[in-house]
């Protein structure tokens, strides 16, 4: 203290040097309120062991509060203490221990809907370890987190210890799931551009169907319903609509939920000038620029000048893909927007040097599931690969992103020396990509539908789908085992592989029962992504029993055999949507043969379609020209059996009855056809008052015939008629209700006006 106050007199004398004074001063009232620390809690640690951990003299009484909290900070950074409470008193600092223990067992309580194993992988806190308050805060929240990603948002966890002996104790969690969050409906409001059900077809979080009455757990999930913000945020921009607001909130609807996402759209730019840059000496290729403007222009023109970066895009690839035709691999177009006043864009296209990339390296992150060769077998690209654009980044993000087992991709170019890089690749996982379905459903042709279902879309992290069904209607019973494989060596192959025991009860149309045993072998392949091949091969012991008459179409087709075919599919699909398209085509041809070296029957099918789908402008209407036609017969001369021969009425031809067109030999048992074609021609809109586009309203008329069978002469006769159909979005499946009113008719066809259908169906 007589040190203190000298210091304080010189410092006061010396005033003109009032820094250092200040600095004396501050360190003069610390010293004056320093004081010792004393110790508590400690049983089998001693004050010596303390002193090993610092360089602190504990024995001295001059601690301030800085240099009392370094102190508590080294301690609990020893592990040798799980907790340290500091209590000033007046004359002294108490230091209050509570002593670390080793965990021996980690046990989990109360859980149900995660078993162990998934639970414990997420624990950083473990067995032989001393315990860590911070880990364990971390624990907790990871376990959080794996039941938030299933739906349950109100899970609570809490921590306690037991006390083993002096040394170990175990650590132990306590788990109350209480109810998951289930999402019965997903609605949208607000939305003018885009309608519901095409928003709908956009996100990823589906709501609970009402006969899926095993699905278990939730379908709730947080980082989904926000990666779907920001889905639903890039289509509005990228369709013009760059301050668009989109928000969600969640709404109790009895013991589920409503999921409600808020959409302001506000305004939608418009392009007023669009340019190309051409830099080159070379007459054909300009050409190629001015007539790829005008067809841009003319584009952007017929969408009311609206911005679209879907059309601009387009046009980008086709310049760059012209670029590289002409050997010009170190050049790339790329378009830049001027926003003007009024919302409208000027696009400018231009040229610059593309920088080359060597990949050194492929990091994958974010996969518990899959496994990395399988996300590896996605890229287009490899180490060793050079690149000249980073394009292929959007690319293969949109491959990866179209598997089931993905939600979300992240790819990164980590720059190296040399003009290498290092491509990081982060994906977001579907944790829940199995299902256990049971579903119903009714339609004309079948009747009263069930099916129980088991699928998992990436079995082992390996990216196949195994599923297994087993439907009921009226006349069918159909069980199917099956594989969906994609071969890591080329992901672009997809193998299919499956069994299936169907039995079907046709005494009603043909007269007897049948049942078919079998397996099959598909390969589909992509010569680009609208364009498919599919070859396919089944084996099956088939037997036709329990005739219902002594008919010769019956009599020939009881009995047991074997049957050996093989099928080809290519098929153009530029379809918008594969249930309810507005627009685009769908072109396909079938081939199948059943050779009779291999089978104990023989036959040939060549199957056509083609639909057309044209969208009105500025409407969600579309008109539609939906054709096949369709050819079997036998490869021999032999009498084709009526199982294998073609049916026409019920959902295929609306206004006659399922299998209600074609002959009927005279004891009245269906008989079918060889040749068959069917054209449907007609509309489709929005109901008049259904601004959201729950409700198709369609009209058209149809024509057709099925005629030529082995068992009585029947000439082509023309049938038509004229169909209303609504179909409407509800929460147990899709519901069709239609009224058809038959034109062209033959005297013994069976016709029915009304056609209902609703959910799934077999």
């Amino acid at each position: 203290m007589i040190l203190l106050n000298i210091l304080t007199m010189l410092t006061i004398k010396l005033n003109k040097h009032f820094l250092l004074y200040l600095i004396i001063s501050i360190l003069s009232i610390e010293l004056l309120f320093a004081k010792p620390i004393k110790f508590e809690g400690l049983s089998r640690l001693s004050q010596n062991d303390l002193q090993a951990l610092t360089d602190y003299q504990l024995s001295d009484d001059n601690f301030t509060n800085k240099s009392v909290n370094e102190i508590v900070k080294l301690f609990l950074n020893s592990k040798l203490f799980y907790d340290i409470e500091l209590i000033e008193n007046t004359d002294y600092f108490l230091l209050s221990f509570t002593e670390n223990y080793l965990i021996k067992n980690i046990y989990i309580n109360n859980n149900v809907r995660l078993e162990d194993e998934t639970l414990f992988n997420v624990l950083t806190s473990k067995s032989e370890t001393f315990l860590d308050k911070n880990l364990i805060i971390n624990d907790i929240k990871s376990l959080k987190n794996s039941y938030l990603s299933i739906g349950f948002k109100d899970v609570s966890v809490t921590s306690k210890i037991e006390n083993l002996n002096s040394s170990h104790v175990n650590l132990i969690f306590d788990i109350n799931e209480n109810k998951p969050f289930k999402i019965r409906y997903v609605n949208f409001l607000g939305n003018l551009h885009f309608s519901d059900r095409y928003l709908r077809g956009i996100i990823n979080s589906k709501p609970v169907k009402s006969f899926n009455f095993f699905t278990t757990g939730s379908n709730f999930n947080e980082a989904l319903i926000q990666f779907d913000l920001t889905k639903l945020k890039s289509l509005y921009v990228d369709s013009g609509y760059n301050n668009v607001r989109i928000n969600y909130r969640l709404e109790k609807h009895n013991d589920d939920f409503v999921l409600k996402f808020i959409i302001e759209e506000n305004n939608r730019a418009s392009v007023s000038n669009i340019t190309i840059e051409d830099t080159f000496s070379n007459t054909e290729f300009t050409n190629f620029l001015n007539k790829t403007l005008d067809k841009l222009k003319s584009e952007i023109s017929e969408n009311d000048n609206y911005y679209d970066k879907n059309r601009l895009d387009k046009y980008l690839k086709k310049l760059n893909k012209n670029l590289l035709a002409n050997n010009l691999n170190e050049k790339l177009y790329r378009y830049t927007l001027s926003n003007n006043k009024n919302d409208t864009v000027d696009i400018s296209y231009f040229l610059f040097e593309s920088e080359k990339f060597v990949i050194n390296r492929i990091n994958i992150y974010g996969n518990s599931i899959t496994k990395d060769k399988t996300i590896r077998s996605r890229l287009s690209f490899q180490p060793g690969d050079i690149i000249f654009s980073k394009d292929f980044l959007n690319e293969n993000k949109k491959t990866l992103n179209n598997e089931k087992f993905i939600t979300a991709t992240n790819i990164d170019l980590i720059k190296l020396e040399d003009s290498k890089v290092d491509v990081d690749v982060e994906v977001t996982e579907n944790q829940k990509t199995g299902n256990l379905f049971l579903a119903g459903g009714y339609n004309q042709d079948l009747g009263v539908g069930f099916s129980l279902g088991i699928s998992d879309d990436n079995i082992f992290g390996s990216g196949n789908k195994i599923d297994s069904s087993l439907g009921f209607s009226s006349d069918s019973i159909l069980f199917d085992v099956g594989v969906t494989q994609k071969p890591i060596l080329n992901p672009n192959i997809t193998f299919r592989y499956n069994i299936f025991n169907n039995e079907n009860d046709y005494k009603d149309s043909f007269g007897y029962k049948s049942k078919t045993l079998g397996l099959g072998l598909g390969v589909k392949s992509y010569l680009n992504k609208n364009i498919s091949n599919n070859f396919s091969f089944k084996l099956s012991s088939n037997e036709n029993y329990d005739s219902k008459n002594s008919a010769l179409s019956i009599t020939d087709n009881i009995g047991k055999f074997n049957k050996f075919s093989i099928s080809y599919n290519i098929a153009n699909n530029t379809l918008n949507n594969d249930i309810y398209p507005t627009h685009g085509t769908l072109n396909s041809i079938n081939i199948e043969l059943a050779p009779e070296i291999f089978s104990d029957i023989n036959y040939y099918r060549v199957s056509v379609k083609n639909n057309f789908y044209f969208k009105q402008k500025n409407s969600e209407s579309n008109f539609f020209a939906l054709s096949s036609f369709d050819l079997v017969d036998t490869l021999n001369g032999d009498r084709l059996k009526t199982v294998d021969a073609l049916s026409l009425g019920g959902r295929n031809f609306k206004g006659f009855d399922f299998r209600g067109i074609g002959p009927k030999d005279s004891l009245s048992n269906y008989l079918g056809g060889k040749k068959r074609y069917i054209l449907s021609i007609g509309h489709t809109s929005t109901f008049l008052f259904d601004k959201k586009d729950n409700i198709l309203f369609s009209n058209y008329f149809s024509l057709g015939s099925l005629w030529d069978n082995d068992y009585k002469n029947d000439d082509h006769k023309l049938r038509t008629s004229f169909t209303t159909a609504f179909d409407v979005l509800t929460p147990i499946g899709p519901l069709t209700l239609s009224y058809s009113i038959p034109i062209a008719k033959e005297q013994n066809d069976k016709t029915n006006n009304v056609s209902f259908s609703i959910g799934t169906t077999f």
